[in-house]
C-alpha cells in the first residue's frame, strides 16, 4: 500500500472524530415562581390534591412585562390531575394562558409533581413550558413552591467550525483522487 494513500486516509478517517452536532439554539422566554399551599390527598388517588391561593414571588424573562409579584393564579380547576396527553388544567396570569398537556408524580418522598404546557397570549414564539414542586406528605396540607419555565428554539443554528474544515476535508480528497488516478 501506497504510504501516502494510507497517511490521506488515516487523516480521513481521524476527522471523522471531530465531527460536530449542531442543533438550534435553545432560548429562555422566561420564568415564574408561584408559592402557595396545596392540600394532599392519599398517596395513589387521582387527583392527587387541590391547590389552594397560589401567587407569583418571582418573574424573569419576557413574562415581567406582564405579570408581577404578589399576581395571583387563576386555574379552570384547582385539583391536580394526573395523566396525559391532553388537557387536564388551564391556567392563566397576565393575559397568559397556560394550558396542561400532561402531568406525573415521580420519585419517592417527597414527590415531585412535573407537568408541560401549552403558551397563548402575548403571541409567545412556538415552544415549550414545563412547571414542578414538591408534593406535601399524603394526606396533609402544606407549603409549594412551583417553578415554571418556558423556552424555544430560535431556528439559529450556530457553526463551529465544522462548515470550513469539511471543505477543506472535501478539496483534499479531491485533489488526492486526481493525483493518483491522473498518473
Amino acid at each position: 500500500m501506497n504510504k501516502r494513500l494510507f497517511s490521506v486516509g488515516l487523516l480521513i478517517f481521524v476527522s471523522f472524530g471531530f465531527i460536530t452536532v449542531a442543533r438550534a439554539n435553545s432560548v429562555q422566554y422566561g420564568t415564574i415562581t408561584f408559592t402557595g399551599d396545596f392540600a394532599r390527598l392519599s398517596e395513589y388517588s387521582n387527583p392527587v390534591g387541590y391547590f389552594g391561593d397560589i401567587t407569583v414571588t418571582g418573574v424573569t424573562g419576557t413574562f415581567s412585562k406582564f405579570v408581577f409579584v404578589g399576581d395571583m393564579l387563576a386555574m379552570a380547576s384547582n385539583a391536580l390531575i394526573i395523566g396525559g396527553p391532553g388537557v387536564l388544567d388551564v391556567w392563566s396570569i397576565g393575559g397568559y394562558t397556560f394550558t396542561t398537556s400532561f402531568a406525573f408524580v415521580a420519585g419517592a418522598f417527597p414527590q415531585i409533581a412535573v407537568g408541560g404546557f401549552a403558551l397563548s397570549g402575548h403571541e409567545p414564539p412556538d415552544g415549550g413550558g414545563t412547571w414542578s414542586f414538591y408534593l406535601p406528605q399524603p394526606e396533609t396540607t402544606g407549603p409549594i413552591t412551583i417553578n415554571l419555565a418556558y423556552s424555544y428554539d430560535n431556528g439559529h443554528v450556530p457553526d463551529s467550525g465544522s462548515t470550513v474544515f469539511f471543505l477543506s476535508l472535501g478539496l483534499l480528497a479531491l485533489t488526492t483522487v486526481r493525483r493518483y488516478t491522473s498518473a
